[in-house]
């Protein structure tokens, strides 16, 4: 499969998009993303490790909607398989379902998995889910406390936690389940202050 730069599909208008918040937000399917390696080979990549591991490499088919056309050097032509070189940023989401987008120089690529990537993009999708449901679970626990009382979530017994959890989620996880998933959760407690202290304390707890 032969891919072209994406800079080669976008506008020079989105290109020289100061804010990354600006960028407009694409699909990408049969996505695969890789690091490099020591050898400079590449190799499968978790792009919640960008920080770690970036820049990556993010391939796959552009698929644009039609109101983001306008993005395009060629509006007629908005399938196209690219390269995005410079991969530098993450995000995620979820509702109804857990989702995951990476950033390029040119805008934001959810990623639609290829094959060789399913496996890695599903077990992405288990700490999204995790990351959210435990913060759901945090979060309905703190509205139960009184006003005026300092409440410290992550005093909240572990089991309890977990309980809320599998409850949502319907899929029994133990302890020993969320230690398996510790360290995407480990890269997703950068995303704030609070998800910081709630989720080292957990990964903490777990790995006792």
């Amino acid at each position: 499969m032969n891919y072209s730069a994406n800079r080669g599909a976008i506008s020079a208008a989105v290109l020289g998009t100061a804010s990354i918040n600006e960028f407009p937000t694409f699909v990408l399917d049969d996505a695969i993303i890789y690091r490099k390696d020591t050898n400079g080979k590449l190799v499968v990549a978790n792009v919640c490790n960008v920080n770690l591991d970036g820049p990556l490499v993010v391939r796959g088919k552009l698929e644009v909607e039609d109101e983001l056309e306008l993005h395009l050097r060629k509006p007629s032509k908005n399938t196209a398989y690219i390269e995005i070189s410079v991969c530098e940023g993450y995000s995620i989401g979820y509702g109804p379902w857990p989702a995951v987008w990476a950033s390029g120089r040119a805008g934001w690529y959810e990623i639609n998995p290829s094959d060789d990537y399913r496996r890695m993009h599903e077990y992405m999708c288990e700490g999204i889910t995790l990351y959210y449901k435990i913060m759901d679970a945090y979060d309905s626990m703190g509205e139960t406390v009184p006003k005026g009382r300092k409440y410290k979530a992550w005093q909240t017994p572990i089991e309890k936690v977990l309980f809320k959890y599998s409850v949502a989620i319907g899929d029994g996880a133990t302890i020993a389940e969320v230690q398996r998933r510790s360290d995407i959760l480990s890269e997703m407690a950068d995303r704030n202050k609070r998800g910081a202290v709630l989720f080292s304390q957990i990964v903490i707890r777990c790995q006792y």
